[in-house]
């Protein structure tokens, strides 16, 4: 398995504890200001982690075009851009 491949995959887990601790931490608030804080906070950290998981699924796309010999290039981040800050930290 690949560095980057493990990398992601190490990545993703991270994402999924967090997403858990934020989803106790939802359930659990006390008041709808701090469940709509982790609700926010939630949607955020799985948004980024399905893009973790986009990036693994185009990279084992990649890893089985080069295996059957294809000469196309696909990117793991293609189309991928996060805006925060205001500041696009698209890859391609």
């Amino acid at each position: 398995m690949s560095l980057v491949k493990q990398a992601i995959i190490l990545e993703i887990q991270d994402y999924a504890k967090r997403a858990l601790d934020y989803k106790f931490k939802m359930d659990t608030a006390k008041t709808e200001v701090k469940k709509n804080l982790f609700k926010k906070k939630l949607k955020k950290n799985n948004t980024e982690a399905a893009e973790l998981f986009e990036a693994l699924n185009r990279l084992i796309a990649k890893e089985q075009q080069a295996a059957s010999g294809a000469s196309d290039e696909v990117s793991i981040f293609e189309g991928r851009t996060e805006e925060a800050d205001g500041v696009s930290t698209s890859l391609e």
